[in-house]
C-alpha cells in the first residue's frame, strides 16, 4: 500500500472513531486531521468534505450486506438457511472492518438530509431482511415471529457486535460469526434441532461474491 493510500485509510479509521465518540456533527475535519497527524489541506487532498468521509464509511458498512440480502431474497434455499448466511456474513463483515461503524448508524447522521440516499439503502436492507423472515414463516422453517421486530433484533445484535469489537471484545479465540448466527437461528427456528443442518447448508450456499 502506497503512502497516499495509507493516509487515506488512516483518515477513515480516525474519522470513524471520532464519529462514534462525538457524533458526526460533533466532529470537525480539523479534529480528524489532528487525530491522523496531518494538516487539514492534506486531509482535503484525499476527501473534499467531511460528508464524503462519512459516505465512504457508509458505503463500506451498507453496500455489501445490502447486495447479499438482495441475492438471498430470491434464493431457492429455505429462508432459515438464508438468514443464517446473512447473520454470519454481516457479523464477519463488521468484525473484520478496520473502522468503528457505530457512529455512522446514529440517528444524527443517517437521518440528516445530506445522507438521504444512504438512509434509503439502509431502509431497503431492513425491508429485504423482513421479507426473508416472512418467507421463513411461510415455508415453515421459522416459527411464527414478527418480521419487523425480528429484523430489528438481528440488526441490533450486529451493531452491538461492532461495539464489542472496538472495546477489545470479543475474544479472538471465539468463532463470533458462527456464535451470532447460531444464537439468532436457535431463537427463530421452528425446530431448533435442525440448527446443525441449517448451518451446514448456509455454508454451502452458492452466492456470487459481494
Amino acid at each position: 500500500m502506497n503512502r497516499g493510500a495509507v493516509t487515506r485509510d488512516a483518515i477513515l479509521v480516525e474519522a470513524s472513531r471520532l464519529f462514534a465518540m462525538r457524533g458526526y456533527f460533533g466532529t470537525s475535519t480539523r479534529d480528524i486531521a489532528t487525530a491522523v497527524g496531518i494538516k487539514q489541506p492534506s486531509l482535503f487532498h484525499h476527501f473534499a468534505t467531511k460528508q464524503v468521509i462519512a459516505e465512504e464509511l457508509l458505503r463500506y458498512s451498507v453496500e455489501a450486506p445490502l447486495t447479499l440480502a438482495r441475492q438471498l431474497l430470491d434464493h431457492p434455499a429455505p429462508a432459515a438457511v438464508r438468514i443464517y448466511r446473512y447473520a454470519w456474513f454481516d457479523t464477519r463483515h463488521l468484525l473484520t472492518s478496520p473502522y468503528d461503524l457505530t457512529g455512522i448508524h446514529r440517528d444524527d447522521l443517517i437521518g440528516a438530509p445530506e445522507f438521504v440516499s444512504w438512509s434509503r439503502k439502509a431502509q431497503q436492507l431492513r425491508r429485504d431482511l423482513q421479507a426473508i423472515v416472512r418467507q421463513g414463516v411461510a415455508d415453515g422453517s421459522l416459527r411464527e415471529v414478527n418480521p419487523v421486530l425480528t429484523q430489528e433484533l438481528i440488526s441490533g445484535m450486529n451493531l452491538n457486535t461492532i461495539r464489542m469489537a472496538h472495546t477489545g471484545r470479543p475474544s479472538p479465540s471465539k468463532n463470533v460469526p458462527k456464535f451470532v448466527a447460531d444464537f439468532i437461528l436457535r431463537a427463530l427456528l421452528a425446530n431448533p434441532e435442525t440448527l446443525p443442518k441449517v448451518a451446514s447448508q448456509a455454508g454451502e450456499l452458492e452466492i456470487p461474491r459481494c
